[in-house]
């Protein structure tokens, strides 16, 4: 946690809402309010975790490395 006023802070917030407009909102198009955009986010979340192929650790999925 940073201090108020901090250039980290919002760095990570912006790349933050970036990825979320990015891999949430843009590929469903028109959200109709935040009903759809509360059915969204729980998908996105669950690609996040168990089914993002990670760069950093060479293509893989998180679950693999776990299990290794």
């Amino acid at each position: 946690m940073g201090i108020a006023g901090d250039s980290w802070n919002n760095v990570l917030g912006e790349s933050n809402n970036a990825s979320y407009k990015a891999e949430t909102i843009r590929p469903h198009g028109e959200l109709n309010g935040t009903t759809d955009l509360d059915f969204a986010t729980p998908h996105l979340v669950d690609w996040f975790d168990k089914l993002r192929l990670h760069r950093l650790i060479g293509m893989i999925l998180s679950s693999e490395v776990e299990a290794n």
